[in-house]
């Protein structure tokens, strides 16, 4: 500590002073000058032996005791013979002639001047030392350098001094002078101890306290930092939110007028609203009115269109040539020379009589002959170069009938290889196209343009195959069509299928073309085929496509029920020409019966028979509504390019018996 360094500064020094003291430089000086002496340096003055310290302002402080007989001051460094012996620096000090003999006087100036020489040597080595000016009540410590000077200076003394034998032995006047000094010295020393005793207790309890308060503070200073940082957050996060603020204020402004516009805006919206809020709902009540007018039109279209068909007569009669195959074409030259179509309206079909056989097979028909040619008129005759499209704008008008609740029915009848099939078939994609799927691509469409007037339709799609007087589901799940019988419900003479479990009839709900596509080829995969030496693919069963259209009308509260057939009959074949035998005989047999059935079913309605037979064939029973009553029915005879007059002549005389009896319903109904 300072207080214990500085203690032993202070013995140092008194050990020095005591060492070097040799009182032979004030053996001139008079007593009172003895008890006060100033330093050359004026900082320092010695009064009675003690040594003290003047400040700038004159205050004394009491440094050191008993150097009366120092010949340098120790802290300031000023030599003896600087030192004003007086106060006042003018005033000459007085002279006692001094007892030593000259001898000892030229050795003791000898050795001072040594003395003084390395005491300056030293001083001038150490110029950087300052004096120390002490506090009040406080020895000056002596820095390191001080210390040194003095130990020094003091080693070379004592060293003079046994060389010259000077203080080897003192006068015991001296002795005792110096035994009282001492004594003094020692009571100074211990009253001196006493009171830095109690000052180091004071200042040891005043340490105490201050490292308490220095505890204290320690965690007050920590406690502040927390704060600080704790305060430099809260600073920063202001900070932060006064610059969004003023990121906020800067367009706020702006929203301001912003919302201001948009305000006036929305008052303008809303009366242009109201004003087309009113606008609306005079429109709704035109379009209310239009809606029924267009109604009211429709029905009267539908009355119009089944005026139309009904002078069309309700079964129509197309004959359609097939074009020759390759392998036809090679024996014919691509030339059928026993057909000819003279009429430029495409309504007459010629036949060109070939042998007396032919001859005699033609006269049993009733038409119009000019030697060997015979005329079969028809409502349409299409030629061998016909495409599909040409022959299905012929029946779209019927087609469109379906929609407006008629049965409609369109039949395929010929001898094997006709090419019944391509016509209500065709193929899946292109230009070959049959009519089942162009009629139901035209339905699709129609009935999407009749929502505008409030028309939602359903369609649901079945298919049955009739073979030897046996009814299967061909659109049932399991590897084999299920087996099912016909049931008359119902006064309107509404025909319901069901099977023996009494299972309905599967029936598909569609929605598009491309679902009946996926129907009708599951259909063509299950259906009966059988080859015969007239074609290699015959058909040895009749196929029924049934779509039933229900629609209903939100705004006229109309609703109707229609059905749209495509009966693909089998081929008709004589048994001695089909090379027929077994099944497949049996099979022939049942496909004639059936179609001379519906030849009797179709002269009994032309000639207003009361007894209809309808039951005694599964095809006339399941088609009764399509072949009387409220229904359209178009016949496509289909008539092979071959020179068998024998097939065709039985065909053209089926066809006839069909025109006879559409003429015959055409006068009923007119």
């Amino acid at each position: 500590m300072d207080i214990e360094r500085m203690e032993k500064h202070r013995l140092e020094i008194e050990r020095i002073c005591t060492y070097i003291s040799t009182g032979k430089y004030w053996k001139g000086a008079s007593a009172t000058d003895k008890k006060r002496i100033r330093c050359a340096s004026k900082k320092h003055i010695l009064e009675n032996g003690v040594l003290f310290y003047i400040d700038a302002d004159g205050m004394k402080t009491e440094v050191i005791t008993s150097l009366e007989k120092i010949k340098r001051c120790p802290f300031c460094q000023t030599q003896h013979s600087s030192m004003s012996l007086n106060p006042r620096d003018d005033e000459e000090l007085p002279h006692k002639k001094s007892k030593l003999q000259p001898t000892e006087i030229s050795k003791t100036k000898k050795r001072s001047s040594s003395t003084v020489l390395s005491a300056r040597s030293s001083s001038s080595s150490q110029s950087n030392v300052q004096p120390v000016k002490p506090n009040a009540g406080h020895r000056v410590p002596v820095t390191p350098s001080a210390q040194a000077n003095v130990s020094l200076a003091s080693t070379r003394f004592a060293l003079a001094r046994k060389k010259t034998g000077v203080g080897k032995k003192l006068p015991a006047c001296g002795l005792s002078g110096r035994h009282k000094d001492m004594e003094y010295m020692l009571s100074q020393q211990e009253a001196r101890s006493s009171f830095l005793q109690s000052q180091l207790e004071s200042h040891n309890k005043r340490v105490a306290h201050l490292e308490q308060q220095t505890e204290k503070l320690s965690g007050d200073v920590a406690h502040r930092d927390k704060l600080s940082q704790v305060v430099d957050k809260e600073n920063a996060e202001r900070q932060r939110q006064r610059d969004i603020q003023e990121e906020m204020d800067t367009p706020h402004s702006k929203h301001q007028q912003e919302i201001e516009d948009l305000t006036f805006r929305k008052l303008y919206l809303e009366r242009q609203y109201a004003t087309l809020e009113e606008e609306l709902k005079a429109a709704r009540t035109e379009v209310s009115t239009l809606n029924s007018s267009v109604a009211r039109l429709s029905s009267s279209r539908a009355s119009v269109d089944a005026e139309l068909a009904a002078t069309k007569d309700n079964i129509r009669v197309f004959c359609r040539v097939r074009p020759l195959l390759a392998k036809e074409m090679c024996c014919t030259h691509g030339v059928i020379h026993h057909m000819n179509f003279p009429d430029p309206e495409g309504r007459v079909l010629e036949l060109d009589m070939m042998s007396k056989m032919a001859r005699n097979e033609i006269t049993s028909l009733a038409s119009d002959h000019e030697g060997n040619k015979y005329k079969f008129c028809f409502d349409r005759v299409f030629q061998p170069e016909s495409s599909q499209e040409e022959v299905f704008k012929e029946i779209s008008q019927l087609v469109q009938s379906a929609l407006d609740g008629y049965n409609v029915s369109i039949f395929a009848y010929g001898q094997t290889g006709s090419g019944k099939t391509y016509t209500i078939e065709g193929g899946m994609d292109g230009d070959t196209v049959g009519m089942t799927l162009r009629a139901v691509r035209q339905i699709f469409k129609s009935a999407a343009e009749l929502e505008d007037k409030g028309w939602k339709y359903k369609f649901q799609a079945s298919n049955v195959e009739i073979y030897n007087e046996t009814i299967r589901d061909l659109l049932s799940n399991g590897k084999e069509g299920i087996e099912l019988e016909i049931k008359l419900t119902g006064k309107d003479s509404v025909v319901t299928v069901t099977n023996v479990t009494a299972t309905n009839l599967t029936a598909v709900t569609v929605s598009s073309e491309k679902q009946i596509h996926e129907l009708l080829q599951k259909i063509n995969l299950q259906r009966s085929l059988a080859e015969i030496q007239c074609n290699e693919r015959s058909s040895r069963s009749h196929s029924v496509f049934q779509l039933d259209l229900t629609g209903s009308n939100s705004i006229t509260m109309e609703s109707c029920h229609g059905t749209l057939n495509f009966v693909d009959l089998a081929g008709s074949e004589h048994l001695k020409d089909s090379g027929s035998e077994g099944q497949q005989l049996k099979e022939a047999q049942a496909i004639n019966k059936s179609l001379s059935i519906l030849e009797n079913v179709i002269m009994a309605l032309g000639n207003k028979d009361s007894y209809i037979p309808y039951g005694n064939s599964k095809l006339t029973y399941l088609l009764q509504k399509s072949l009387g009553g409220n229904s359209k029915t178009v016949m496509f005879v289909n008539i092979s390019p071959q020179e068998d007059f024998t097939e065709t002549l039985n065909t053209l005389q089926f066809a006839t018996k069909v025109v006879r009896r559409s003429s015959q319903l055409l006068l009923q109904f007119s």
